[in-house]
């Protein structure tokens, strides 16, 4: 992969490159593309594209956080061209090369802090038809009528878009039961990126609440249990369970209070 990438940059960074450090998505992003049409030309035993969702999940994930910048930004001095090199340049313009969806169109000149309505290409499927519907969302709050009623509706056929789906209230609940029972009947991307969605929007810790409900805030059990718990614990309060922070939040209060002699917390 990092052989076809640099093979890449002959033409794309070598002989033709950007006119200032701005625009180093033209040189990183195409390169990162060039590496899976490359690799899977040349070894298309490796399957390389099986890995291409896991670099958009890595990609979308990074592009959420505060700190993501437009893939153009003005750079003026040697540090700033550095923070360049990250994976906002370097993977989101080649999941936007790739998908070639209309959705942040308009991202390479828009500020951080800007706030925009994008127009979003919704695509789905229904327990009744594998046949992909579009339909272009232009406002906060469009509806589709479907002409009959069905089980479960996945969007973002494939992961084929540059966006998450929540499905609330119930939604989620047949596409669970989907996953569980006869996974087979969408495609791997599908499944993928509904776990995916899952993990971003948090609702994973709604599925483990009993469980993580269940747990003891002590040192007790045996290490399976102990360490069951740690990792619960841990993961629902990464994801802001309230619960679980305000647990943590009243015993390190306790635990500076005891001055640090409090040891029978976890």
């Amino acid at each position: 992969m990092i052989i076809a990438h640099e093979l890449a940059h002959q033409w794309f960074g070598n002989l033709v490159t950007m006119e200032w450090w701005n625009d180093l998505w033209l040189n990183e992003g195409f390169a990162k593309f060039m590496e899976f049409v490359s690799v899977s030309v040349t070894h298309p035993e490796l399957r390389v594209g099986d890995y291409f969702l896991r670099r958009c999940f890595d990609a979308m994930a990074v592009d959420a956080l505060n700190s993501s910048h437009p893939i153009s930004t003005p750079v003026e001095d040697p540090a700033q061209i550095l923070e360049m090199f990250d994976n906002v340049s370097y993977e989101k313009i080649m999941i936007k090369t790739t998908y070639k969806v209309m959705v942040f169109a308009g991202a390479a000149n828009s500020r951080p802090q800007a706030r925009y309505l994008w127009h979003i290409p919704l695509t789905y499927i229904t327990s009744k038809s594998n046949t992909v519907q579009r339909f272009l969302m232009t406002t906060k709050a469009d509806v589709i009528i479907l002409p009959e009623e069905v089980e479960w509706v996945k969007f973002n056929v494939d992961m084929n878009g540059y966006y998450i789906v929540h499905y609330e209230e119930d939604g989620w609940d047949p596409l669970i039961d989907l996953l569980k029972e006869n996974h087979t009947a969408i495609s791997s991307n599908d499944r993928a990126s509904l776990i995916n969605n899952v993990f971003q929007l948090e609702y994973i810790v709604h599925l483990f609440e009993e469980l993580i409900e269940a747990q003891s805030w002590s040192d007790e059990g045996s290490v399976s249990e102990k360490l069951l718990r740690h990792s619960l614990l841990l993961f629902a309060c990464r994801h802001r369970h309230r619960p679980c922070l305000e647990k943590a939040e009243g015993y390190f209060t306790e635990w500076q209070k005891s001055n640090g002699t409090l040891r029978s917390v976890l």
